[in-house]
């Protein structure tokens, strides 16, 4: 049995997600709303995280914890949607979980790490690199995690 995990890059006009199946990446792209009216954005990118969950079927997903941000319609936004995905987790059996923003800073920002790291993969926008390094870093940290039994995953 494969084990799939998506890691999102949460964002209120461009989402960026990645598909790992068995620890190795498989797919990654954006859910880019930016050129949308501001009144139906949330709407839609509500229903293409939710729809894109429901084709992925992950067991695991991730997303970055949002730090507090200045607007207050986008803080909201982004903190439904981390609700919609944990509510979306918890009705599917899968394991929802928070990443620390900025885990890997070390190498570099967004498109210049997933270059860094995975050799030659284009990326669209940081979102879309942003959320292949959240996945990637998380599988690391299961493998370095003496408790957590990540081989029911991996």
């Amino acid at each position: 049995m494969s084990t799939i995990l998506v890691s999102l890059d949460l964002s209120s006009t461009c989402t960026g997600y990645a598909k790992y199946i068995n620890g190795e990446l498989n797919t990654h792209g954006t859910f880019d709303f930016s050129k949308s009216k501001p009144s139906v954005r949330p709407k839609n990118m509500k229903k293409s995280i939710i729809n894109y969950l429901l084709l992925t079927k992950p067991q695991i997903v991730v997303v970055e914890s949002h730090p507090n941000k200045r607007n207050i319609k986008e803080q909201k936004m982004l903190s439904e949607l981390n609700g919609i995905i944990e509510g979306f987790c918890m009705l599917n059996y899968a394991e929802f979980v928070t990443q620390a923003p900025n885990t890997s800073n070390e190498i570099g920002r967004g498109a210049q790490k997933v270059n860094i790291i995975f050799d030659g993969i284009d990326v669209l926008n940081n979102n879309e690199a942003n959320a292949i390094l959240i996945g990637y870093f998380r599988i690391k940290k299961f493998a370095k995690e003496e408790n957590y039994d990540y081989k029911r995953f991996f």
